[in-house]
């Protein structure tokens, strides 16, 4: 006789059976918690430090050099 075929005694049947009850129960709350766990970890790649920029790159907020053809910088 094979041995996945063998009788299996009370104990061992009960112990599968709590096997696959956690098992199932570790999916359950693992499909329900996956859209926080996403947004958790978009919260952090935010909050995290920016990538460094490269040379030239012009920061947002900075004045802007003048464009061609402009004789002078803007006057505030």
């Amino acid at each position: 006789m094979r041995r996945w075929q063998q009788s299996k005694s009370l104990t061992d049947r009960a112990a599968q059976a709590a096997g696959f009850v956690a098992l199932a129960g570790l999916g359950v709350l693992l499909i329900t918690q996956l859209d926080g766990l996403r947004r958790y970890f978009n919260i952090r790649r935010m909050s995290a430090p920016p990538h460094p920029k490269p040379n030239g790159t012009v920061q947002p907020g900075t004045e802007a050099p003048p464009r061609w053809g402009t004789a002078h910088w803007p006057i505030h």
